[in-house]
């Protein structure tokens, strides 16, 4: 795919997901690289923005590195925080976003597949979709609940019903 913003155009092999951080800044998702690139519209440069675009593999801190990108969004009350699912670990990590970026890794799940995730207005919650249902990842708490599983009583109903898996979410109201 070719994004053009003026008069500049690059190719982005497989982004999945991408996140405006400022006015002149993009962050994309790249899944064929399992890393982040910033596009910086004023320069008409795309830089590496997180993780080295030809490895692979799971690491935190400074020099992190992702296996399989699905999904990306911006923290509701700072901005310079990041949430991406590494798909093939089933792992929500967090990055922040300054000179230096640095990730941590807040969740790992066993055997969850085709996550997503979006965040509460109250910038207190994940949600996070997966294979099984529902989660909720509370960032105040650091600790992770079921909503929607097979275990829960609100589960029964839609397991039963042949809806199938969540692929995704989307919080209409903040109440």
């Amino acid at each position: 795919m070719c994004i053009f913003w003026r008069k500049c155009s690059f190719n982005v092999t497989s982004f999945i997901s991408f996140v405006q951080t400022s006015t002149y800044e993009i962050v994309f998702a790249e899944r064929a690289g399992s890393c982040l690139r910033l596009f910086n519209r004023l320069h008409c440069q795309v830089y590496n923005f997180a993780s080295d675009c030809q490895q692979h593999g799971k690491r935190d801190g400074i020099n992190p590195l992702f296996t399989d990108l699905s999904s990306m969004i911006q923290d509701n009350l700072t901005p310079c925080v990041l949430y991406v699912i590494d798909y093939y670990g089933y792992e929500v990590r967090m990055v922040t976003k300054s000179l230096v970026p640095h990730v941590t890794t807040l969740i790992k799940w066993c055997c969850r597949h085709r996550m997503s995730l979006i965040q509460d207005y109250d910038g207190k919650s994940l949600y996070i979709t997966h294979l099984d249902g529902l989660g909720l990842f509370n960032l105040v708490t650091n600790k992770s609940t079921d909503i929607v599983s097979e275990s829960t009583d609100f589960a029964a109903m839609i397991y039963d019903s042949n809806i199938g898996f969540f692929v995704s979410i989307i919080i209409l109201q903040n109440n």
